[in-house]
């Protein structure tokens, strides 16, 4: 092989790989022309090496200042693979993991729970409790009532829609309570017979002894472990 044969594929093998990438993909692809870039590199350190060992070609040596063959060409063409290498890791870690990783951060922090629509039974349906036998008092226990539930006087009131994040509020029922309403300062003895919890919400459905129905949250309850003097 010719000297200028040499020199030819030399410079072929170096330049030719990186700007095929270049040209191709690092104008198409703006976002990514790091990642091409280091494809570039990676492509010219294989081809840079493969002909300095194998068939004597040069490759520029250190700073890209006069020209080396045989081993420290190679040495050379492996450290510019590796930056290649290294370019295309940059690429990933800024341009991808990271965002990846702050997109998830952002999506739990702002993720939003749906509260399924709330059917509330009518006083109608409810008489008087009969206090001797209070703690026979129909009731949904352990489960989430249904529409059933409400129309055979088990629960005050039932969640439609989606109830994947509904759940039972693990208390004690039928139990004796006081509620407290905060705005007409009043303390009513009722008899609970139903209590649900949303993420956001925890709801209890519950019985007046004199008839009828209601529903408020657990914060709004004293709950009791008898019936005492209030419920008279």
């Amino acid at each position: 092989m010719t000297v200028w044969v040499k020199v030819f594929f030399s410079l072929f093998a170096m330049y030719a790989p990186f700007m095929a990438v270049y040209f191709w993909a690092g104008r198409r692809f703006k976002k990514a022309r790091l990642k091409y870039y280091g494809y570039g590199f990676v492509a010219t350190g294989v081809t840079t090496c493969i002909g300095a060992k194998y068939f004597g070609l040069a490759i520029a040596g250190r700073y890209w200042t006069g020209a080396v063959a045989g081993e420290a060409a190679v040495s050379v063409a492996l450290l510019v693979l590796t930056a290649g290498v290294v370019m295309i890791a940059i690429h990933y870690i800024a341009f991808v993991w990271i965002p990846a990783a702050r997109h998830a951060r952002s999506s739990e922090g702002k993720k939003t729970h749906k509260i399924p629509s709330m059917s509330i039974a009518g006083d109608k349906l409810w008489g008087p409790v009969d206090m001797k036998h209070w703690k026979t008092t129909p009731c949904v226990s352990g489960r989430l009532a249904t529409e059933q539930d409400v129309r055979e006087e088990r629960a005050t009131f039932y969640l439609s829609g989606d109830r994947s994040e509904l759940k039972p509020i693990l208390i004690p029922l039928p139990a004796c309570a006081i509620h407290h309403e905060e705005k007409e300062k009043r303390a009513t003895p009722v008899i609970l017979i139903q209590a649900e919890e949303t993420p956001k919400i925890k709801t209890v459905g519950f019985r007046y002894l004199g008839g009828g129905n209601g529903v408020c949250t657990l914060a709004e309850l004293e709950i009791l472990k008898e019936p005492d003097g209030r419920f008279k």
